[in-house]
């Protein structure tokens, strides 16, 4: 299930020069019912759909249906409440790899909420 458009969805996108790193400005949207549920009174983005999130906009940046081969390291730092932090940077870098690893980071201005490394293979 795609969460793009549902659960967030995309204000910003940059690419760099060399094509192996990106910026996406996202909005989350603290009335999905993914919140209601986890949890009513105090909303907090469920680590699956942060991965999610980083596995969607990684195949934005590379054109293509992807699946995940390996979570190679997660580190969740710090609660994601779409409330108090509605608007968040997810920053991919290593998309020219060859073993199609990249790691991918959620942020607002003050904090990194989330480090996610992913190998990623072409979706069958």
């Amino acid at each position: 299930m795609k969460l793009i458009d549902n659960l967030y969805s995309i204000n910003a996108r940059e690419l760099d020069k060399m094509g192996d790193k990106a910026i996406f400005g996202i909005s989350l949207n603290a009335d999905n019912v993914i919140y209601k549920a986890h949890f009513p009174s105090n909303p907090i983005t469920p680590g699956v759909c942060l991965i999610q999130i980083a596995l969607e906009i990684t195949e934005l940046c590379k054109n293509t249906d992807l699946e995940i081969k390996k979570l190679k390291n997660v580190k969740f730092t710090s609660q994601l409440n779409p409330i108090q932090s509605p608007d968040i940077n997810v920053e991919i870098s290593g998309l020219k790899n060859e073993n199609s690893e990249v790691t991918v980071i959620f942020r607002d201005e003050q904090t990194v909420f989330s480090k996610i490394s992913l190998i990623l293979n072409n979706k069958q």
